[in-house]
C-alpha cells in the first residue's frame, strides 16, 4: 500500500522543504515505484507509491488543486468504485486510480467523504483558505495515521519511521503507556487513547477522522454508529445466508490486486473460510491461490507434550482437509528452520519501533511476510479480525433464559447463565478468581514501577481483569474492535516494510455493519456451542474436523524447542540487556534471568505462555535500550 506524509507549518509564508525530505529518508529503502512531494506556502505533502491495485499505475498525487486552494493526497484501495463512478459521473474509470476516486468523493461530499468509501483509505487536506488540516481514514483496515504536534507544525504519516525522524522531534517514553503494555494493565483504556509509545505521537484509529486548526486538533469517531439496533430473522440460517453473501463479497473485493494474491492458512476456521472462500472464487478465472502456512519445526517432540490434551499442537491435518475440500490451494508449509525467537523479534522491533505482545510469534510472522514478498504476490488474505465478526465467540451468559436449554444440560446452563455472570461481576476481585491479578505476580515490571502506579491495588480496585463483566453483546463487540485498531497498525507497519498488502475480509465494512447487528443466541447453538454462526455459513463447504474441532490449535507449540536451540543468542541478548540501567529501572531482570535459565534447562519448569512471556518482555527491554 502506498504511505503519505506531510507537514503543515503554522507562522511563516513557506514551509522548510528539508522537513518533508526528512520524513521521507526513512522509508526510502522500502519498496516502492516513485515517490511525489508538492509544497506550496505552509503545506507540504509526500506520497511513496506502490502499486496495490492494477488501477494504481495511473495515480498522480499529491496534487494542488488550484480552483479550491486546496493541497491533497490520499493512498489506499476502494472497493465500491462501480458505486461512486455513477454517482460522480465517471462513466470509463479502467483508467482511473482509487486516490482519484477519493479526491472527486472528496470534492462531492467534502468532510462527510468518510462516509461514502468502503475499502482500506487514508487522506489528507490542506485547505489554505480556512487554515484547516483534514485527516480521515478507514474503518478497521490494515491503515494507520500517525500524527505528532510541535509548537512550529504539525505533522502526520502512515509510517511511524517519518514522525521518529524530524530533526526537531524529541522522542521521549510515554511512561503508563509502556507499562501498560508491558504488563496489560489498564490495556484496554490505553488502546482506546490514540496514544504510542513515544511522549506527543498519537495514530488516529479506525473510523476516526481529525482536524486541526489554530495549532489545535479535534479527533471524531464516525463509526460505528451509536444507535445499533439488532435484527430479528426467523430462522438462525437467516443470519448465515446473508453474512456468507457478504463475506464473499468481502473476498472478491480485496482480490482485485496488481500483484498475485496469497493467503495466510492455518488450522482455525477464520483463515481456514478466508483461504476457501478465495480459492472458490480464483477458480472461477483458472488461478489458483498460494497459502502460507506455519507449522512445528519439532514435530516429534511435541508427541509427549501434556499441552495437546487441551490444544491441537500442530494443525496440519486441519490445514491438509481445506486443501483437500478446496480442491484449487496450492500450499506451502513454513517452518521458519532459519529465523530463531531472537531474531524475529529484534527484526519485527526494527519494523514496528515498538514491542508487541505476541513478540514470541514474530519469528513465523516474519518469515511468512518475507517469503510472500520473495515469490512476488503482493497481497496476502488474513483473518484476523474473525473473532470479532464471523466466527464471534459471544457471551454464554448473556443468552436469553431458556426452559428447554435447561432442561438439555442443567449443569452446564447453571455454570455458566448463573454462576459465571455472579463470580464476573461481583467476585473476580477476590484473589483466587482474579487471574489479572496472578498474570502481573507471574511478569517482570519491577517491583518498583508497580508500587510506583500502584498497579496491584488499582487492579483489585477496579475489577480489572482479562474477562471483564458485559451487560450486553454489544459491549463485547466494540471491545474487539478496540483491541483490533493496534492489529491494524502493525499490519500496516509490516506491509509497508516488506511491500505486500495485508488485506482482512473480516472487517470489512459490511461484514461488520451486519455484524453489529446480530443478536447474541444467533452464535450459540442449543448445547452452548459457540462460534455457530461460521459453521453454519461453511457447512458443507469446509470440512468438519476443522468447523468443529473440540480444541483450539496453539501458535508457536513449539517455541521453548526453538528457544533451547537458540540458548547461547538468547544468553549474550540478556547480558547485553542487563548492562543497561534504564532496562533495570523497569524490569526485574534478575527474575527474567533465572526464569529463563530454568526454562532453557528444564522440561518441567515451562509453560508455553510463559516463554512467551519471556521473549515479550526481552523484546521490551531492547526496545528501552535501543531508543532511550
Amino acid at each position: 500500500m502506498s504511505l503519505i506524509f506531510g507537514l503543515v507549518k503554522y507562522d511563516d509564508d513557506k514551509i522548510d522543504e528539508s522537513l518533508l525530505q526528512a520524513m521521507y529518508k526513512p522509508l526510502k529503502d522500502f519498496p516502492q515505484v516513485r515517490y511525489d512531494k508538492i509544497s506550496t506556502h505552509e503545506a507540504s505533502f509526500g506520497k511513496i507509491l506502490n502499486y496495490g491495485t492494477p488501477e494504481d499505475m495511473f495515480d498522480s498525487q499529491p496534487v494542488y488543486l488550484s480552483e479550491h486552494n486546496r493541497l491533497f493526497t490520499a493512498q489506499g484501495r476502494i472497493d465500491n468504485r462501480d458505486e461512486l463512478a455513477k454517482v460522480l459521473g465517471m462513466n470509463a474509470h479502467d483508467t482511473v486510480s482509487d486516490s482519484y476516486f477519493i479526491l472527486q468523493a472528496y470534492l462531492k461530499y467534502g468532510e462527510e467523504v468518510q462516509h461514502k468509501l468502503k475499502g482500506e483509505w487514508s487522506l489528507a487536506v490542506y485547505n489554505y483558505n480556512t487554515k484547516e488540516l483534514f485527516l480521515a481514514r478507514d474503518t478497521q483496515g490494515y491503515t494507520v495515521l500517525y500524527f505528532y504536534k510541535t509548537d512550529k507544525y504539525f505533522s502526520f504519516s502512515t509510517s511511524l519511521k517519518s514522525i521518529l525522524s524530524l530533526p526537531v522531534f524529541k522522542k521521549e517514553l510515554n511512561e503508563e503507556y509502556f507499562v501498560s503494555a508491558l504488563n496489560l494493565w489498564k490495556v484496554r483504556e490505553k488502546f482506546a487513547s490514540n496514544e504510542t509509545f513515544y511522549k506527543n505521537v498519537f495514530y488516529l484509529q479506525g473510523g476516526c477522522l481529525l482536524k486541526f486548526k489554530n495549532r489545535e486538533f479535534t479527533i471524531k469517531q464516525y463509526w460505528p454508529p451509536e444507535n445499533i439496533r439488532e435484527t430479528y430473522y426467523k430462522n438462525k440460517q437467516d443470519y448465515a445466508d446473508e453474512m456468507s453473501d457478504l463475506i464473499y463479497k468481502a473476498v472478491d473485493r480485496r482480490l482485485r490486486s496488481y500483484k498475485p494474491v496469497a493467503s495466510m492458512l492455518s488450522g482455525g476456521l477464520d483463515s481456514s473460510m478466508v483461504s476457501y472462500i478465495a480459492a472458490d472464487l480464483l477458480k472461477k478465472h483458472n488461478k489458483t491461490l498460494t497459502t502460507y502456512s506455519h507449522v512445528p519445526l519439532y514435530k516429534q517432540a511435541l508427541l509427549n507434550d501434556p499441552m495437546a490434551q487441551k490444544r491441537v499442537l500442530d494443525e496440519t491435518p486441519f490445514i491438509e482437509a481445506t486443501v483437500r475440500a478446496s480442491g484449487n490451494i496450492n500450499s506451502q508449509y513454513l517452518y521458519s528452520e532459519r529465523i530463531s525467537p531472537v531474531q524475529g523479534s529484534s527484526e519485527s522491533l526494527d519494523v514496528l519501533d515498538g514491542f508487541i505482545h505476541g513478540a514470541g510469534n514474530a519469528y513465523w510472522l516474519t518469515d511468512i511476510y518475507k517469503t510472500c514478498a520473495q515469490q512476488s504476490y503482493g497481497t496476502l488474505l488474513t483473518g484476523e479480525g474473525g473473532n470479532g465478526s464471523t466466527s464471534f465467540s459471544a457471551i454464554d451468559y448473556r443468552q436469553a433464559h431458556s426452559i428447554r436449554r435447561f432442561i438439555r444440560n442443567p449443569i452446564n446452563y447453571l455454570r455458566r447463565q448463573v454462576a459465571k455472570p455472579l463470580v464476573l461481576k461481583y467476585f473476580s476481585t477476590v484473589s483466587v478468581f482474579n487471574t489479572f491479578e496472578k498474570s502481573i505476580k507471574a511478569g517482570y515490571t519491577n517491583a518498583r514501577i508497580l508500587d510506583r502506579y500502584q498497579i496491584m491495588k488499582d487492579v483489585r480496585n477496579k475489577n480489572e481483569g482479562f474477562l471483564p463483566y458485559y451487560h450486553h453483546v454489544l459491549e463485547s463487540k466494540k471491545n474487539f474492535m478496540t483491541y483490533y485498531h493496534l492489529r491494524s497498525v502493525l499490519g500496516a507497519s509490516f506491509g509497508n516494510y516488506y511491500g505486500i498488502e495485508l488485506r482482512d475480509p473480516t472487517t470489512d465494512i459490511d461484514v461488520m455493519n451486519f455484524f453489529l447487528t446480530i443478536p447474541n443466541d444467533v452464535f450459540f447453538d442449543d448445547n452452548f456451542n459457540n462460534r455457530m454462526l461460521v459453521k453454519r455459513m461453511m457447512r458443507n463447504k469446509m470440512p468438519d474436523e476443522v468447523l468443529f474441532a473440540r480444541k483450539k490449535g496453539l501458535q508457536s507449540s513449539d517455541l521453548i524447542f526453538r528457544v533451547r536451540n537458540s540458548k547461547e543468542e538468547l544468553l549474550n541478548e540478556l547480558s547485553g540487556l542487563k548492562n543497561s540501567s534504564l532496562v533495570m529501572d523497569y524490569i526485574d531482570m534478575d527474575k527474567l534471568e533465572n526464569n529463563l535459565r530454568m526454562y532453557l534447562d528444564n522440561d518441567s519448569m515451562q509453560t508455553t505462555d510463559s516463554v512467551h512471556l519471556v521473549i515479550k518482555t526481552m523484546q521490551a527491554a531492547r526496545f528501552l535500550q535501543k531508543n532511550f
